[in-house]
C-alpha cells in the first residue's frame, strides 16, 4: 500500500488503541407482576406453523407488550425487534420478574 499526498504534513493512516477501565455493574430492575393471561393487545397475529408434520394455528405475541407474570402455552410465536421466539406445543413460556423468558418443556 502506498499514498502520498504533498499538501499534507502528516497523515494517519492506521491507528490502533488498547484501553483499560471498570465496566459498570449491569442494573437488574425487578418488574411489578402481573396477570398469567398476557392482555389481548399483546397478540399482533396468527400463523399456521407445523410442528413435527401437524399444522397448527398460532397466536404471535409481541414481546414488549407482555409483563412479569404471563404465561404462554405453546404452540406459541414471541416476536420482538431483533428476535424470533418459536414455542412448540409441547412447552411454555413464563415472563419472570426482570422480564426474561422462560421456556419449559413438558415431558
Amino acid at each position: 500500500y502506498g499514498y502520498r499526498n504533498e499538501d499534507k504534513i502528516v497523515e494517519v493512516v492506521n491507528i490502533r488503541l488498547r484501553a483499560r477501565g471498570i465496566p459498570e455493574k449491569p442494573r437488574f430492575i425487578k418488574h411489578q407482576t402481573g396477570p398469567e393471561a398476557p392482555e389481548p393487545k399483546a397478540i399482533v397475529g396468527e400463523q399456521d406453523v407445523a410442528f413435527e408434520g401437524k399444522g397448527y394455528k398460532t397466536l404471535v405475541y409481541s414481546r414488549e407488550k407482555l409483563v412479569s407474570g404471563n404465561m404462554v402455552k405453546g404452540p406459541a410465536i414471541i416476536a420482538e425487534y431483533s428476535s424470533t421466539i418459536v414455542i412448540p406445543p409441547f412447552a411454555s413460556v413464563r415472563v419472570d420478574e426482570f422480564k426474561n423468558l422462560v421456556i419449559e418443556v413438558m415431558s
